[in-house]
C-alpha cells in the first residue's frame, strides 16, 4: 500500500507514451493497443506521431500526410489521454526514431 508521500509524487510526475507509425490508416487496433498500454502503465497520455516519410516504406503507398494526421485527430478526439503530434510532418524529411526521441526528450524532459 502506498503512503501519502508516494501518492503525491505520482501526481507530480507525468508519464508519457509514444505511438509512432504511418497510420495508413489509423484503425481500432491502434486505439485499443494505446488504451491498454496507457492503462497498464498508468500513463498520463499517449502521443500519436504520424511519420512524414518512413525510411522503410514507399511514399507512393501512403495516403497524404496531412490527411493521415487529420484521421488520427478525429479518431482520438474522444479520449482526453490521447494527443497527436505533427513534429515529424513539419520536419518534411525521412523520419528516424532517434530524432523524434531527442526532440521529445528536449520538450518533455524527465516526464518522457
Amino acid at each position: 500500500m502506498k503512503n501519502i508521500k508516494d501518492n503525491i509524487s505520482d501526481l507530480r510526475q507525468k508519464r508519457i507514451g509514444i505511438l509512432g507509425g504511418t497510420f495508413n490508416p489509423i484503425h481500432m487496433g491502434h486505439l485499443i493497443m494505446a488504451e491498454k498500454v496507457c492503462t497498464h502503465h498508468r500513463l498520463s497520455k499517449i502521443l500519436f506521431i504520424p511519420a512524414y516519410i518512413p525510411p522503410h516504406k514507399y511514399v507512393d503507398d501512403l495516403a497524404d500526410t496531412h490527411h493521415r494526421y487529420q484521421m488520427i485527430k478525429e479518431a482520438i478526439s474522444g479520449n482526453e489521454k490521447f494527443e497527436v503530434s505533427d513534429f515529424e510532418i513539419k520536419r518534411e524529411v525521412k523520419s528516424y526514431t532517434i530524432d523524434t526521441l531527442q526532440y521529445l526528450l528536449n520538450l518533455y524532459g524527465k516526464d518522457f
